[in-house]
């Protein structure tokens, strides 16, 4: 049984690990319990059982403010230990997910549907002429389209309407303006038509072109921040994280074993030997917990059995 109190909320504090977030829980409760045993092995057991309230007779002093102190190093100790473990795993430094795990592998995961791309390029709902080409272009472009997203943006989508609605939405853009670029490519699609001095095509023309920049790059500007390679920047601030986790990991862990320092059982020998050569060889209880040196049972695993 352990003697301190500590519990999981407790570490994430420590880590600044927002309560909500329960996906630390799990780890966080199995360093505890792996830990919390090893540390307070190297408590003096005198320390310990004076920290410690208890029921049996006879009664051990309460000193809450021991055991708080007691509770924070160790606990620092462990927080310290899980900031180095979460800073060093490969699952912090590279948040890819793949989509398969979530959505499954049937493409696509966005809808984009050959009206929506026709009501982009203003091509008439009752012109059906187009619709086998459109569609054609949606299904060669957009599974490579939705491949250069991030799969957890993609997986996000899913729950989340409104972010799915922008995807879908720069995927149309994008594909409208590949369609008006394609079109605008054919021969005598952009044929120049002349009836006496009025030019009835070229404007049309002129028209089309700037359409089809305009949706390519929409559609660009909006799928941008949400592309694999664009999220790469903060992958590679997370990685940049991790050291600083580390970093800091190693300080609250060396903040937390000084303050535990002084009452583990290495330190306490000292103590004692030295109390022993102050007073000739005898050894009193004054290197103790204060208030306890006259109990015999509460002595420490060092005193000297007379």
């Amino acid at each position: 049984m352990a003697l301190l109190t500590i519990v999981t909320a407790d570490i994430k504090r420590l880590c600044a690990i927002p309560v909500g977030d329960l996906s630390h829980d799990g780890d966080i409760a199995a360093l505890l319990a792996v830990e919390q045993p090893a540390w307070e092995y190297g408590i003096d057991p005198s320390v310990a059982t004076a920290a410690k309230a208890s029921t049996v007779a006879p009664p051990a002093l309460d000193n809450p403010g021991l055991n708080s102190l007691l509770t924070l190093g160790v606990g620092e100790i462990m927080a310290g230990s899980y900031l180095v473990q979460v800073g060093r795993s490969p699952t912090f430094m590279d948040d890819l997910v793949p989509v398969s795990l979530a959505l499954g592998s049937s493409p696509p995961v966005l809808v984009v549907t050959t009206a929506e791309v026709k009501r982009l390029c203003q091509i008439a709902v009752s012109d059906t002429t187009q619709d086998s080409d459109v569609a054609a272009l949606i299904s060669a472009e957009q599974p490579a389209w939705e491949y250069t997203i991030d799969p957890e943006v993609l997986a996000a989508g899913e729950t989340d309407a409104r972010l799915s609605a922008l995807l879908t939405l720069g995927l149309a853009e994008r594909m409208a303006g590949s369609y008006l670029e394609q079109k605008l490519r054919l021969p005598g699609y952009t044929d120049d038509f002349h009836i006496g001095g009025l030019d009835v095509s070229a404007s049309k023309t002129a028209n089309l072109a700037q359409l089809a920049v305009r949706l390519a790059d929409a559609g660009n500007a909006r799928l941008e921040p949400y592309l694999w390679a664009a999220r790469q920047a903060v992958r590679q601030k997370a990685a940049s994280n991790a050291a600083i986790l580390d970093t800091r990991g190693q300080a609250l862990h060396n903040r937390g074993l000084k303050r535990i320092e002084p009452f583990q059982v290495a330190a306490r020998r000292v103590v004692t030997e030295a109390v022993k050569l102050l007073s000739g060889g005898v050894a009193d209880g004054s290197s103790k917990v204060p208030l306890l040196s006259a109990s015999p049972t509460f002595g420490s695993v060092f005193d000297e059995v007379s």
